[in-house]
């Protein structure tokens, strides 16, 4: 228990840290299914604070990176598409900002953006510092991707077809990658 408090105020830290302030939206989001799905993973976690050793936390780190970016990339697309895009059109209405990246509506978070990022590290094994570390930079990477001005994701919510991934490496094995 004491764990997932960590880990969820850990969150809400690196989340105003990078962007300044809370989004009501999304702060309602973490409170309603995140907080939830923390502590359901609290239960079944059976982990140790720390990995083995200190030269897991690099390959862990990429290994969720990897497979984040394979689940967010596709389910991303599929969002786009003419039976989801109602339910994705609630992220692409708010106005960029760091704090809005994390925003959309409540099926797309579970099983787009929260659900896969704390259910990869559960799923592995991995340790709470490594889940720690791996919440930390996914939300730093929203934030950063929804800054204002012209990023590679800017185009995303300027075009709707293009750059869909948290990386570039299926936007670009697949065809939809789009350089500024």
């Amino acid at each position: 228990m004491f764990w997932t408090l960590w880990l969820a105020c850990s969150k809400l830290y690196c989340t105003w840290y990078v962007a300044g302030k809370f989004h009501r939206g999304t702060m309602k989001l973490d409170i309603t299914f995140g907080l939830p799905m923390l502590f359901l993973l609290d239960l079944f976690h059976d982990v140790s604070m720390f990995p083995d050793s200190v030269w897991d936390i690099p390959q862990q780190i990429v290994t969720l990176a990897l497979l984040y970016d394979v689940w967010f990339y596709h389910g991303h697309r599929l969002l786009h598409t003419r039976w989801l895009k109602r339910i994705h059109s609630i992220h692409h209405n708010e106005p960029m900002h760091p704090s809005s990246g994390l925003y959309s509506h409540p099926l797309e978070y579970v099983l787009v953006f929260v659900g896969p990022a704390l259910f990869l590290p559960w799923w592995l094994g991995y340790s709470w510092f490594v889940t720690w570390l791996w919440i930390c930079g996914a939300v730093t990477n929203a934030a950063q991707a929804h800054t204002p001005g012209k990023t590679i994701h800017t185009l995303h919510h300027e075009w709707g077809n293009v750059n869909y991934g948290a990386t570039e490496l299926f936007d670009r094995l697949w065809g939809t990658f789009q350089p500024l």
